[in-house]
């Protein structure tokens, strides 16, 4: 008798449910496997066409069917502009709190003029937003203070004022060369970091497709000829075409009454006597 190798088996009908064929593979997996390892069940199929060699077929087909993803990409674990962001918070938890104070205490007007609206406690992108307004401020206060000596402000300011804000602000910290820094770190804090995603593309073509059509189809025809000439249901069960029965639930029976009582109450009866039951 010819045997029926699985690469000579005509797929399925395409109207099958992805679900259905995406189960194929496990179902035929298990059932090549129960009866390879049952040689009762093996010897039954046999003369109808089962072989070694088909059960080694359909399980190398179903282990390459597998969806295979290939291995997530591994986003950089520091992108640049948390570093960045992470920098200006330190900075206005630093040394931007006693600049503040300096200017606060010595120049009441340049305060107000370079740190108003301005909140240390910012956090993220906030953060990299205020450290910009600040140094933008900064830049203003060193324009004013290159003017001609002696020429004054509308608030009465004069050029010497705005140096000598300019050196408290150095005495805290707040150099040039620091606001130079500062100022390229702003610029890499609000550079958006593109998204890497970490999950791989899924596998799947005509050729896969057309596997699981035919591995649904050899487990529908050996399933239904298994039923058939196998009446075991431990066999079955381990060919994954039946299931354990739930245990029966046992009715409740009410304990028995206990023999004294029943005599108590038949000698209750007979002491009343039939006129106390016509009454």
């Amino acid at each position: 008798m010819r045997k029926h190798l699985i690469r000579n088996i005509v797929a399925c009908d395409a109207d099958v449910s992805t679900s259905t064929l995406d189960r194929a593979p496990a179902r035929a997996i298990k059932l090549a496997d129960g009866i390879e390892r049952d040689p009762l069940v093996y010897d039954v199929l046999a003369p109808i066409g089962m072989s070694h060699h088909e059960l080694h077929e359909v399980r190398a087909l179903a282990m390459k069917t597998r969806v295979v993803r290939p291995p997530p990409k591994v986003a950089d674990a520091r992108p640049p502009n948390i570093d960045a962001m992470e920098a200006c918070e330190a900075f206005l938890s630093t040394a931007f709190v006693p600049a503040s104070g300096k200017l606060e205490l010595r120049f009441p007007a340049y305060h107000a003029l370079v740190f108003e609206g301005l909140d240390a406690r910012a956090k993220g992108t906030d953060a990299a937003i205020i450290v910009a307004h600040f140094l933008a401020r900064c830049d203003d206060l060193e324009k004013r203070a290159a003017r001609k000596a002696g020429v004054r402000e509308a608030d009465g300011t004069t050029p010497e004022d705005d140096r000598d804000a300019l050196c408290a602000l150095a005495e805290a910290g707040v150099t040039r060369e620091k606001r130079a820094e500062l100022g390229r770190v702003v610029k890499i804090a609000m550079t958006e970091v593109p998204h890497t995603s970490a999950i791989g593309d899924g596998v799947g073509d005509e050729e896969r497709l057309d596997a699981l059509r035919r591995i649904h189809k050899w487990v529908t025809v050996w399933s239904g000829i298994v039923r058939n000439v196998i009446t075991r249901r431990d066999q079955l069960i381990r060919l994954g075409l039946a299931t354990r029965r739930s245990p029966k639930r046992t009715a409740t029976v009410p304990p028995p009454t206990p023999l004294r009582a029943v005599r108590l109450a038949a000698n209750e009866g007979e002491e009343r006597g039939p006129d106390s039951r016509a009454a």
